[in-house]
């Protein structure tokens, strides 16, 4: 093996199989075979159906090792199965078949991997539910800033990742039909032949929607790359979000305010270590998956004139970055599953100092220059409940000076708005289907 994913971390990510080779073949063999029972209903010859299998790809493999082309090798294997020479592969251009697979491949992987992305979140928002009262001390520039909850710090990551989430499981998945260089010229000989105008548009059309595809009249020889691009910039960016999760876990590990339950060697030479590996390598990973999606991204849109082939090789590592993805999100899970957060620590660490924002606010509510006076006593390092007391004393003004402990704004409210509005997004294309239906 040359890839740790088809080794060291196989068991975590198999579920991408289908993108390895084998997959990739048994779909476009199935999409032929489907474009030929659509020819069968225009010429009038028998359809047919066939079982494609791991004995099927073994010779296909030594078909494509002389024509030197995966799909012609594809069509003589065909040939051979469905005993037909002349109907297979008829006025299909190669990618008019890659690209159908491709995205039926892409649809398979939505159905298949995104429960493990929802699985996540849901994980994240139980945390935020867990936790929406326990206090900890705010964090801004490095520095301890306001009171506010863990809850809240969960919910606000959880419905980020709902949010991004619904998007990936919204975007379309397009497909094109339309030959050579995208004009349909070889369809248009079955007019002359035929010696009746046929809508090739609209039969093409039907054929990619009867897959649950979006058909895509704009290409050349090959699909445009924009839906292709538009999903993995949205898998790109819930990697984003999960890598900003990951970096606030791992401070929060840094500050000793959570630890690890699960017994582990830590280090090889220091026994009383548990360190946050799955973060670490959950980061590693979601880091490799944005480098692959970023290439994918850029280039997939873009084709010299109406071919050229860097999308091709390129395509066959869309598994490999979404493998990526998959192995940081079950890392991440692991990792709070066995986490266990120092509630006690993070209280015990809110000060007072952490109220000197609602003591300033409430001497400017009272048209006092309040900023100043405050930094006066945190500058002369005696700003206290005691000192506060008596400026506001001095000021004629009454006894204000809330409990650090106390001072967390909205934060519990919000974490339980957030929550809501997270389960929402995530129940959001299920609540669509059900208007649909009684519509």
């Amino acid at each position: 093996m040359i890839s740790p994913l088809d080794d060291r971390y196989y068991e975590e990510v198999k579920e991408l199989e289908i993108f390895s080779e084998f997959s990739y073949f048994k779909k476009r063999a199935e999409v032929e075979v489907e474009w030929y029972n659509k020819m069968a209903e225009i010429f009038g010859f028998k359809k047919q159906s066939i079982k494609i299998d791991e004995k099927d790809f073994e010779i296909f493999k030594r078909i494509e090792k002389k024509t030197k082309h995966d799909v012609k090798a594809i069509e003589y294997l065909l040939r051979k199965k469905l005993k037909e020479k002349w109907a297979i592969h008829l006025f299909l251009t190669s990618d008019d078949v890659n690209n159908i697979a491709f995205a039926l491949l892409l649809k398979e992987w939505k159905e298949k991997v995104l429960k493990h992305y929802k699985a996540l979140i849901l994980l994240v928002l139980k945390k935020a539910k867990l936790y929406k009262s326990s206090l900890m001390p705010g964090f801004t520039h490095s520095k301890k800033s306001l009171p506010t909850t863990l809850g809240k710090l969960f919910a606000y990551h959880g419905f980020r990742l709902a949010e991004s989430y619904k998007e990936i499981e919204e975007t379309k998945l397009y497909a094109k039909l339309s030959g050579a260089v995208g004009d349909y010229n070889a369809f248009t000989v079955a007019n002359v032949v035929l010696k009746k105008k046929i809508d090739w548009i609209k039969i093409a059309k039907a054929f990619v929607e009867n897959l649950s595809l979006v058909f895509d009249i704009p290409s050349t020889q090959i699909e445009r790359g924009e839906s292709y691009s538009k999903l993995f910039q949205k898998v790109k960016l819930f990697n984003l979000i999960l890598l900003d999760l990951i970096n606030d876990l791992w401070l929060l590990s840094f500050r000793e305010y959570l630890s690890i339950t699960q017994k582990r060697i830590g280090s090889s030479t220091m026994p009383h270590k548990a360190n946050p590996i799955e973060l670490e390598n959950a980061e590693g990973n979601l880091l490799l998956s944005n480098a692959l999606l970023n290439e994918l991204i850029d280039r997939l849109p873009i084709s010299r004139l109406h071919r050229d082939l860097r999308d091709s090789t390129m395509k066959r590592n869309v598994g490999v970055a979404l493998a990526h993805s998959l192995l940081g999100i079950k890392k991440v899970i692991k990792f709070l599953e066995i986490a266990r957060f120092d509630e006690k620590k993070m209280r015990e660490e809110i000060n007072e100092k952490m109220v000197s924002e609602a003591i300033q606010t409430y001497l400017r509510l009272h048209r006092i220059e309040g900023y100043e006076k405050v930094k006066a006593l945190l500058d002369r390092k005696k700003f206290s409940r005691e000192e506060v007391l008596k400026l506001e004393k001095r000021l004629k003004l009454k006894e204000y000076f809330p409990s650090p402990k106390e001072y967390a704004g909205l934060s519990k409210e919000l974490t339980e708005l957030l929550i809501k509005e997270a389960r929402k997004l995530l129940k959001a294309r299920k609540g669509l289907k059900k208007r649909k239906a009684k519509n």
